[in-house]
């Protein structure tokens, strides 16, 4: 017989009954237990989408990490230099981040698709995404950036006069290029983790919907995360504006994940990026219908002029500018892909934490249904009680 939780719309916890001879007889699955295998259904199929949607946010990034590795080198050494970052690490990088989007992008489409569930397929998937996620995270976000500021290498890359003061190239990379590729990044890898965890955890029955600590927890964790990346943004937005006004750029500006060439629609970006992390605070620790449904349409619109101003904007007319403009098609696709983790995650959380909030309250009003019922018997047997 095969499992439940594969085949839950055809396996039914069946009543068993007995006729005159003492045979067993299988009835019908009572609608209760057809509600809940279609709700469990419905939970399996919510999560599979979930992975595939986090696949989204690592797929380009893996693809461009791992075919960009190493092209700066002429000898095709992997130990690097001085002055070159050992291409060797970063390729095994990449590398880590495309079998991860393999085993995943397998485990959500055989799961959404063909109603095929492996828990332990999924949890090998899960630790996989904790493990590699950390060094795609030490190397891609820590790492590179750090080596690059130290020995001048792009990127970054300042406006085409440089910085007018160290402060200002200073905040600039730390806050426009290292602090928010931490917090994207963590975003991004994070989601993925979470995603396939959730998935394993409704594979194998332990999913609570009904648990409203952690997931307000996690989605207050979340929300800093956007709150963080949005205050990067602005920053070199804005210091980059106060310099060199808000004029089209000679040639792109990039400190990843900002690539720049119109400085106000950089500064409106981190903007929106900073306002959508203050408005998921606000449903994680003060949970309301109202804000719950801002967010949603906040997501959408927030990825709509991402990828139609920031993306389509910036970056398409960076391609056509001087320097490395040329190269930039592939890290914009990149950069269209994390924000989808950044701007559906921490709508999906606050989605979680509405639903935790109504299997509470529905529970608060069954409790206190009952309670006063009882004491309406109580009440009534006593006055009965005395009448006699």
């Amino acid at each position: 017989n095969r499992s439940t939780w594969l085949l839950p719309f055809r396996n039914w916890a069946l009543k068993e009954e007995k006729d005159s001879r003492g045979v067993r007889i299988q009835a019908a699955p009572t609608p209760s237990i057809i509600s809940n295998n279609a709700a469990r259904h419905v939970d399996l199929l919510k999560a599979a989408g979930l992975v595939i949607m986090s696949n989204v946010g690592i797929f380009a990034e893996a693809l461009q990490v791992f075919l960009t590795s190493g092209t700066d080198t002429v000898t095709g050494e992997l130990d690097g230099t001085s002055e070159v970052f050992p291409p060797g690490l970063v390729i095994f990088s990449g590398a880590i981040e495309v079998f991860l989007v393999l085993v995943s992008g397998f485990v959500g489409i055989s799961a959404l698709f063909f109603d095929f569930h492996m828990p332990k397929l999924t949890m090998a998937a899960t630790v996989l995404s904790l493990l590699g996620g950390w060094y795609v995270f030490v190397i891609n976000v820590l790492a590179v950036p750090t080596f690059n500021y130290e020995n001048n290498i792009a990127p970054p890359l300042a406006p085409l006069g440089g910085w007018d003061t160290r402060f200002r190239e200073d905040i600039a990379f730390y806050m426009g290029y290292l602090v928010s590729s931490m917090a994207i990044c963590a975003v991004s890898l994070g989601f993925h983790f979470a995603t396939l965890l959730n998935l394993y955890r409704v594979q194998v029955g332990s999913y609570d919907k009904g648990a409203q600590v952690p997931k307000r927890v996690r989605m207050g964790y979340y929300s800093f995360l956007v709150t963080v990346l949005g205050c990067g943004m602005l920053s070199v937005g804005g210091w980059l504006r106060t310099q060199e006004g808000p004029g089209k750029q000679q040639r792109p500006v990039i400190y990843p994940p900002s690539i720049i060439v119109y400085p106000d629609v950089q500064v409106m970006t981190g903007l929106w990026v900073l306002l959508y992390g203050l408005a998921g605070f606000s449903q994680a620790f003060s949970p309301m219908e109202t804000t719950y449904s801002f967010i949603k349409t906040y997501a959408v619109l927030l990825w709509a002029w991402i990828v139609g101003f920031n993306v389509m904007c910036n970056i398409s007319l960076a391609t056509t500018l001087p320097g490395p403009g040329a190269g930039l098609s592939g890290p914009g696709i990149q950069i269209a892909c994390l924000f989808t983790s950044v701007c559906f995650s921490v709508a999906i959380y606050a989605g979680d934490v509405d639903t935790a909030m109504k299997i509470s309250s529905g529970a608060h009003k069954r409790s206190t249904t009952f309670e006063m019922g009882a004491k309406k018997s109580v009440t009534e047997g006593t006055a009965g009680v005395a009448a006699v």
